[in-house]
């Protein structure tokens, strides 16, 4: 595998399959701080990009052991990867941990945006927080933290408030372009909240010139519903996991 410099040189591999290629569309855009592998300097069949200690990998057949060689030398830790990938890596290192998701995404054409009926503010950073307190993967030291303040202040963030300015229902774009770290208090629920916030990040995400998505842990039927109520369509599965 070759480290480089210009993203660029996935634009032929991206363009054939954009859906299969949304998170790493999203790192090339949003984020400075990220490594690039591929396996050909000309013509890549495959790659494997980093950002922070989180891998993405795809590859073509013809680069599938190159990938492969580099994916599995040691333990490794993977967002967002496409089924068929985990299947292959999991037959040559043992799995840590794994979660299994639905892959989901929007274009835009097919975006039917409807006014909503809430008043719906941006995330300002003295939100972090309490984003931050009810965060799936909070950390128990400030990394989470500071991710949230850093997501709040670099890419859309949608939120209701409570009549004392509080945050209620909200929902941001990740730094590898999907939505997510959605969240609504268990007192507001059932109420409409949570599909007004995501029906304006959906906009947002659109004008912020990204295809919208999101990856949804399979057995979460009511992210399942919403998703498909805001139009969402269904493209497969991804694994977030971790080898040993």
């Amino acid at each position: 595998m070759h480290k480089v410099k210009q993203p660029e040189i996935l634009d032929s591999l991206i363009a054939d399959d954009k859906i299969a290629h949304l998170n790493t569309s999203g790192i090339i855009r949003l984020k400075d701080d990220y490594d690039l592998f591929v396996d050909d300097l000309k013509d890549p069949d495959g790659y494997i990009i980093t950002k922070d200690d989180w891998y993405i990998v795809y590859y073509k057949e013809e680069a599938r052991e190159d990938v492969l060689e580099m994916a599995v030398e040691k333990p490794r830790k993977f967002s967002g990867v496409h089924k068929r990938f985990f299947d292959d890596i999991r037959e040559k290192r043992k799995i840590d941990f794994h979660e299994i998701c639905y892959l989901y995404y929007l274009e835009a054409d097919d975006f039917n945006y409807k006014e909503p009926e809430y008043e719906i503010e941006s995330l300002t950073v003295e939100d972090a927080k309490v984003v931050d307190e009810h965060y799936t993967y909070q950390s128990e030291d400030d990394t989470s933290f500071e991710y949230i303040k850093k997501t709040i202040q670099e890419r859309p963030t949608a939120v209701i408030r409570d009549d004392e300015g509080n945050p209620i229902s909200w929902s941001v774009v990740r730094d590898d372009g999907s939505m997510g770290i959605a969240y609504t208090l268990e007192e507001y629920r059932r109420q409409g909240y949570a599909a007004a916030v995501n029906m304006e990040l959906l906009k947002r995400t659109i004008d912020f010139g990204l295809m919208p998505y999101v990856h949804i842990v399979t057995d979460n039927r009511a992210s399942i519903s919403l998703a498909e109520r805001l139009g969402f369509k269904r493209n497969g599965k991804v694994v977030w996991f971790a080898t040993k």
